[in-house]
């Protein structure tokens, strides 16, 4: 399905720039406003979140202002990690949350993230629905509502919440090394860490409103690698802006890949296991090695599109409690419908406490297949099946590698880039193989540097 404004995770783009404005933001608004009103009735209740972008702070008061004008209550949560808003959605019984952010992406760049009355986000149908209200801008009568000012209290619950889900965790004696973004995360993974004991060493941790995910942050873990071993720290966390993805290294700073996080917690997690009636629930973008792994756990492991979205509907289709992309993003629905980092975290070190282990011990439990993934800037993203070179080059490389490799070309749904992804066995096949995707994608489209 293809939308004009949505893509794999929410509304994203530069800010100041189409659609990314203030302007926008009121009609999105005043389309989720109509659908909230057609299907709730009166007074509806909107939780709105934002990460440290200075942009976020106009953006949320447009939203903010125009809820209120169509008579839909509103909370506002200030700066929160973006799972705090879908747990606000469930905690204070609202029909809709709104994070503003753009995740990873740098300061100049700002969107919308939203999560339906469950907590999770909505389907591409959903999605393409509330397209049709944004672009008929429905005219509402004014009908004022208040906007409440949270100051920090579902923040303070959903620490609660954790903090319960994780009774039995003691992180006495640990020492951590966490970078949060000069993000959303700030305030509240630090606090936590602590608050069970461990002694915190923070990076990243100086939000200006222009820094966010600036050479820190998931994105950046190098800085985070140097921190852990310079101060002696046992294992060291990063986040993404918003603080729903989260990364690791243990000890001697070796990061710890997305593929082996989900084979530790698939084959070691108290409340994550797999097993014939659990699948781990992931994405066509994750390592081919993980399907053997899993399988020789018994269980089977179910691939869905990329974005975090599709994993939470395959897991309500097939019971899966563990859903995982390799980029980060993690969910457990034991404690919460949505990608958490701090979540994540809390699980590995249950894991770590339960084996009595350091982080390196794990940290290849899963060995990879050679990969090569190739991020490329385009001017214009023309139709895959267009692409005669990338294509030809695609099948060549698919009967080359036998059934032991696979090749996968993609779009980013959140950036004008295309994705091509090399697997296979041989190091020389995967340098030359690469090299010619490379080419194959200049002939058929203008690459931007």
């Amino acid at each position: 399905m293809s939308l004009k404004y949505f893509g794999t995770d929410g509304i994203r783009g530069s800010y100041g720039k189409d659609p990314i404005s203030e302007l926008f933001a009121e009609k999105v608004a005043l389309g989720l406003s109509q659908y909230l009103l057609d299907r709730h009735g009166k007074s509806p209740l909107v939780a709105i979140g934002r990460d440290t972008r200075e942009s976020g702070v106009s953006l949320k008061d447009a939203f903010a202002k125009t809820f209120s004008r169509c008579g839909i209550q509103v909370l506002d949560l200030g700066v929160v990690p973006t799972p705090v808003v879908s747990f606000a959605v469930t905690a204070h019984q609202a029909t809709l949350g709104v994070a503003i952010t753009a995740s990873h992406n740098p300061a100049c760049d700002n969107g919308f993230k939203l999560f339906n009355a469950s907590g999770t986000k909505f389907t591409p149908e959903d999605e393409a629905e509330f397209e049709l209200l944004i672009d008929q801008s429905p005219s509402i009568p004014d009908s004022s509502s208040k906007i409440a000012e949270d100051n920090g209290k579902t923040g303070d619950l959903y620490l609660k919440h954790l903090k319960a889900n994780f009774s039995d965790l003691n992180l006495n004696g640990l020492k951590i090394a966490v970078d949060t973004a000069n993000g959303a995360t700030t305030g509240w993974t630090p606090r936590l860490l602590k608050s069970l004991g461990a002694d915190v060493i923070q990076i990243g941790d100086q939000p200006d409103g222009q820094n966010i995910n600036d050479g820190v942050g998931s994105e950046c873990p190098d800085i985070l690698s140097k921190v852990t071993v310079e101060n002696a720290c046992d294992l060291g966390i990063a986040h993404d802006g918003d603080g729903d993805r989260a990364v690791w290294v243990d000890e001697s700073g070796h990061l710890l890949t997305g593929e082996n996080f989900m084979a530790i917690i698939a084959k070691y997690g108290p409340s994550n296991k797999v097993s014939a009636d659990q699948p781990l629930i992931t994405t066509v973008q994750s390592n081919l090695a993980l399907d053997y792994a899993i399988s020789d756990l018994g269980a089977k492991l179910h691939r869905t599109s990329v974005g975090d979205r599709n994993l939470i509907h395959a897991m309500k289709e097939t019971g899966g409690k563990f859903g995982a992309e390799n980029s980060g993003h993690y969910i457990f629905t034991d404690v919460l419908p949505t990608g958490d980092g701090l979540i994540a975290t809390l699980k590995l070190l249950q894991v770590l406490q339960i084996q009595n282990s350091r982080l390196s011990a794990f940290a290849r439990e899963l060995k990879l297949y050679p990969s090569r993934l190739l991020s490329l800037k385009v001017a214009e993203k023309k139709p895959i099946e267009q692409l005669s070179n990338l294509r030809q080059a695609e099948e060549d490389l698919v009967k080359k590698v036998d059934g032991k490799g696979r090749v996968m070309i993609r779009y980013s749904g959140t950036e004008n880039k295309i994705r091509i992804l090399l697997e296979c066995e041989s190091e020389l096949l995967l340098e030359k193989g690469s090299e010619r995707l490379r080419k194959a994608a200049g002939k058929d489209l203008e690459i931007l540097v």
